[in-house]
C-alpha cells in the first residue's frame, strides 16, 4: 500500500466569536422591515401611559380614551385616516447603501413618521400633537440605539425633525417626524483560504 497521504478538503477553524455572531444574524431582523417593527416596539412603550380621546362616531357615544395605536407603512383601510385617531404611523421612505474599497460599508435609512390626534378643544388638540411628539422624541434621543439586538442606531449628525401640519384640520391635528437611521450593512462575501491550517501535505 503507498503511504502517500491524500488531501482532506481544508475545514475553517472553529472561532466562537465568528459563529456566535453569525447565530445573532439568524436571529435578528435587520431588514427594513425590521427597523420598523422595532420604531413600533419604541412608539408604544414610550406612549402607553399617554391616554386621549378617541372620535365619537355616533350622537349617542360616550367619549372614549386610549393609548396611541401604532401602524406601519400604511393604516388598514386609507378611508379611516381620522377615525383611527390617535395614532402613529411609520413609514419607509428609502435607503442607501454605500460599499467603498478599504472603507467600512454603510447603510442608513430614513423614516417618516406620522402623528395624529383628536381633540374637540382646538388648543388642546395641538397642545396634545406636541406632547404626543415630545414623548417619541426624549424616548428615541435617550435610547439612540433601538432593535432586539440593538441593531439600528439613530443617526444624530442627520437629527431628528419635527413639524406640525399647518392646515386647518380641526379638530384632527396631525404632524410628522423624519428620522434617519444606521442599518447593518452587508457584508461582502470573500472567500476565506486556510491553507495554512492544512495538516496534510498538498499535491501541487
Amino acid at each position: 500500500m503507498s503511504d502517500y497521504i491524500y488531501p482532506c478538503v481544508p475545514q475553517r477553524p472553529v472561532d466562537p466569536v465568528r459563529d456566535n455572531a453569525q447565530n445573532d444574524l439568524v436571529l435578528a431582523d435587520y431588514t427594513y422591515n425590521g427597523l420598523l417593527q422595532a420604531l413600533k416596539n419604541e412608539t408604544l412603550a414610550s406612549t402607553k401611559d399617554l391616554i386621549m380621546p378617541t372620535r365619537i362616531q355616533k350622537k349617542d357615544e360616550e367619549q372614549a380614551y386610549r393609548a396611541p395605536d401604532v401602524f406601519l407603512m400604511r393604516l388598514p383601510d386609507s378611508n379611516s385616516a381620522t377615525k383611527k385617531a390617535p395614532y402613529a404611523l411609520h413609514q419607509f421612505l428609502n435607503a442607501q447603501d454605500i460599499q467603498e474599497e478599504r472603507m467600512p460599508d454603510q447603510c442608513k435609512a430614513i423614516v417618516r413618521t406620522i402623528l395624529c390626534v383628536y381633540n374637540p378643544d382646538e388648543q388642546e388638540g395641538a397642545l396634545m400633537l406636541l406632547n404626543f411628539a415630545s414623548r417619541i422624541r426624549i424616548h428615541l434621543l435617550k435610547s439612540c440605539v433601538i432593535g432586539e439586538k440593538h441593531e439600528f442606531e439613530l443617526d444624530k449628525e442627520a437629527g431628528l425633525h419635527f413639524v406640525c401640519y399647518p392646515d386647518d384640520t380641526a379638530p384632527y391635528y396631525a404632524g410628522e417626524m423624519i428620522s434617519t437611521w444606521t442599518m447593518p450593512p452587508i457584508q461582502r462575501e470573500v472567500p476565506e483560504v486556510w491553507g495554512e491550517n492544512l495538516k496534510s501535505p498538498m499535491p501541487w
